[in-house]
């Protein structure tokens, strides 16, 4: 769903404004603009995300401003990129005991600490503050009180979260934990558009055997013998038509350096497939203790190379070696 820039992030442009008085704007990086037009989301307007890692004297900077606009006595620890990885506070002027609330929030506290990131929007990496909504997460009953999330997802996964949790006793304290992703909210391509990419592709996939070392080699005298080894039994190879359900899609926010100590960050779908393991032959087999080494599959006719990467905001097909690997994808060799 896409949703209008709101005034409080038009309010809180300190940080993009630092960005560039105090470093100079980021090198430039190409991307497809015809998708990015009429997204009128804070981040997908300015995708992809380019940042730098902050010298201390900045993050010193930002803690400064933090301070001015949060009177009372704080802990603040950010993170490289100048966003909130640990704050709190036991200043009773700030947090005081709630009796009727003691281990959990009431929802006036819950609007309080709402509008407090609503504040500070950008130090918590909250791109689109209007939409804003805490979530109470209970916890089992004991020492530990009901926590305040807001989360962040990419589809049905938890990406993100900033946790705000209460702590009561004779010195209450509220402690706020970590900072959301820029992820843009308007993708262009949705995963059963990725997934049919793969659909129906013929791919050929070749398979290593080996016979394992034998598992008290170990307790051989005289150390290292060819009992420790594998031993490779050879190959197979066997035509395979990609079906939807051998597809899986993965979301991944992945760093790309441009230079100049700046980076940036891009939404990639990762595409591969996981295929029905094959059954050897006998001949390869050598018998029950035969096992698989490693299988790759090589493309034949249109279909592409795997694992496929693919920017879910602009639709491009990027460097696969930008996906992380994976145990259960098959590979193009």
């Amino acid at each position: 769903m896409r949703r209008p820039a709101s005034a409080a992030w038009a309010r809180a442009g300190w940080l993009t404004a630092c960005l560039a008085a105090c470093a100079g704007e980021p090198p430039p990086l190409h991307v497809s603009a015809a998708p990015l037009a009429g997204c009128v989301d804070p981040v997908g307007a300015r995708y992809p995300w380019r940042y730098r890692v902050l010298p201390p004297a900045e993050l010193d900077a930002r803690k400064a401003a933090f301070a001015a606009r949060n009177p009372g006595e704080w802990s603040l620890q950010l993170n490289e990129r100048g966003l909130v990885f640990h704050l709190a506070t036991t200043d009773p002027s700030i947090v005081a005991a709630d009796p009727d609330h003691p281990d959990g929030f009431s929802g006036a506290e819950l609007a309080r600490w709402s509008a407090f990131l609503r504040d500070n929007a950008e130090l918590f990496g909250i791109t689109d503050p209007g939409s804003l909504h805490l979530l109470v997460v209970p916890i089992a009953a004991g020492p530990t009180p009901n926590v305040a999330e807001l989360r962040q997802y990419i589809g049905p996964v938890l990406r993100a979260e900033v946790t705000i949790g209460k702590r009561p006793g004779d010195k209450p304290g509220i402690a706020i934990d970590g900072s959301l992703e820029p992820i843009a909210a308007c993708p262009h391509v949705d995963d059963a558009a990725l997934a049919a990419r793969l659909v129906g592709r013929r791919y050929v996939e070749t398979t290593a055997w080996t016979r394992p070392a034998e598992r008290d080699c170990g307790m051989v005298p005289g150390g290292s013998t060819d009992a420790c080894r594998a031993t490779p039994l050879g190959t197979t190879t066997a035509k395979r038509t990609i079906e939807r359900a051998n597809v899986s899609v993965d979301h991944e926010l992945v760093t790309v350096p441009l230079g100049g100590g700046w980076f940036a960050e891009r939404h990639l779908a990762c595409i591969a497939v996981d295929l029905p393991a094959v059954e050897p032959p006998q001949k390869i087999l050598h018998g029950p203790e035969g096992e698989l080494a490693s299988s790759t599959v090589t493309p034949t006719g249109r279909a592409p190379r795997l694992p496929l990467a693919i920017d879910v905001v602009t639709g491009e097909t990027l460097d696969a070696s930008l996906c992380p690997l994976s145990g259960q994808a098959l590979r193009s060799p």
